[in-house]
């Protein structure tokens, strides 16, 4: 194997390398080879979900189901998978395989569909209401009733009921799942209670919006007033940040020098994220060595943007020392060769988190300092990066530098992020074959 694909028989630790990362490169090597060998790999993605950010990457059910579809052993891998959801404890495994299962439903599967609700009625009686979008994703109405009479819901949740109306809502109207929910709810307490919920939940948001509305525009010390109020209401602050005038964040940055409460100092860090810090950097320069991630990671962020020797030789450090977020300081400080730098940097490091920052410094670089130099890194983190979504962003990178190599544009068709399958789909790039060496 080498960067452009494979050239030989993959074994099975890296077929199933490949398809955690969610390459295209498996399936097209599937449409040419047998499956059997690698059957252990491919059932066990499809009951471990290997996706990096659960919370923002999107689901790899269409990915998977190609696979399957692949092996000519579509009544193994349903079995399996369908009698693996009820039992499944962790949260991001449990989301996969009942995507998977929603997705049997909806080509007319009547056992998966029982699967995903009795599955959903035990889990909401433990308190885990794993599963409710897929009802709702299968059945529209029919299943977001089903979920509102048995879902707990506490205060904190309502926006949780406040979604689920609204994927029903975005596929067969407003007026007609609140006439739903509204002659459901006179039968049943239960949808009454979540259609109240929805319904608070819709208020809160438009008080939220009002009171962005108004702080968006006012000064700053009305901001400065909410932040010590409430040390959560950073993201006010952030909000209110990216059009502030010089004068402001000046005083911004005095009250981060002089800030204590750990919360109120992380949102103060984050405002700099957008603008070089206008004062003295040292105490940044502490903290983005403080050993709770929380801080360290705004602190680098706010230094980031800061042109000066001794910010370039702290980048240099953290890279030596495995943090991959320290490649994030060159940016303000780029040189000739730090391409080089972080290239061997992902070639060498093995820890997934690190190879995620460091992949994330990576693009915020190559979109300050476009080179050619950019390229090789880019490859590597499309090849080893865990995260579709950086895998999505580094390649529009690459569009940007020259036309991409036909063996990438081959195996982006099937991808597992969709966007990134979509675009490549619609992309006519160096007609090479896939797996043309070099």
């Amino acid at each position: 194997m080498n960067d452009r694909g494979w050239t030989r028989e993959p074994g099975l630790p890296e077929f199933a390398r490949v398809v955690a990362i969610g390459l295209g490169r498996a399936i097209l090597h599937l449409q040419t080879h047998e499956a059997t060998p690698y059957r252990a790999a491919i059932l066990d993605a499809c009951l471990h979900s290997t996706v990096y950010d659960a919370q923002a990457e999107p689901t790899r059910e269409r990915y998977l189901l190609d696979l399957i579809d692949l092996t000519g052993e579509r009544d193994f891998y349903r079995t399996q998978i369908l009698a693996a959801l009820p039992r499944v404890q962790d949260t991001a495994d449990a989301e996969q395989l009942f995507a998977l299962a929603r997705s049997f439903a909806a080509r007319g599967d009547a056992e998966a569909r029982r699967r995903l609700y009795e599955t959903f009625a035990a889990n909401a009686a433990t308190e885990r209401p794993d599963g409710a979008p897929h009802l709702v994703e299968v059945d529209g109405v029919a299943g977001l009733l089903a979920v509102a009479a048995r879902l707990p819901l506490e205060r904190e949740d309502f926006w949780y009921a406040r979604y689920l109306t609204d994927l029903v809502a975005e596929r067969q109207g407003e007026e007609a799942t609140a006439a739903a929910l509204t002659e459901a709810a006179a039968n049943d307490p239960r949808i009454a209670a979540f259609a109240a919920a929805v319904e608070e939940e819709r208020a809160r948001d438009r008080a939220r919006a009002a009171r962005r509305r108004r702080h968006t525009a006012t000064r700053y010390d009305h901001i400065r007033q909410l932040l010590a109020d409430d040390p959560r209401a950073g993201s006010m602050l952030l909000r209110w940040g990216r059009t502030a005038s010089a004068g402001d964040l000046a005083r911004a940055a005095a009250d981060l020098l002089a800030e204590e409460d750990p919360r109120r100092l992380r949102a103060y860090l984050r405002l700099f994220c957008f603008h070089p810090f206008p004062l003295d950097h040292t105490r940044l320069l502490t903290l983005a060595r403080d050993p709770d991630p929380l801080t360290r990671a705004p602190a680098i962020g706010a230094l980031a943007a800061s042109a000066h020797p001794e910010v370039r030789a702290l980048g240099l450090e953290l890279l030596a020392a495995g943090r991959g977020r320290g490649a994030r300081l060159l940016v303000g400080n780029y040189r000739q060769g730090d391409y080089g730098l972080v290239e061997r940097a992902l070639r060498a490091w093995q820890d997934r988190d690190e190879v995620h920052d460091l992949g994330l410094a990576l693009l915020d670089l190559v979109e300050a300092h476009p080179a050619p130099e950019a390229v090789a890194p880019l490859l590597l983190l499309y090849e080893r990066g865990p995260c579709s979504l950086c895998r999505r962003w580094g390649i529009d990178l690459l569009q940007k530098l020259g036309p991409l190599p036909g063996w990438l544009v081959a195996e982006g068709r099937h991808d597992a992020h969709p966007d990134l399958r979509a675009a490549m789909r619609r992309y006519h790039g160096v007609d090479r074959p896939h797996d043309e060496p070099g």
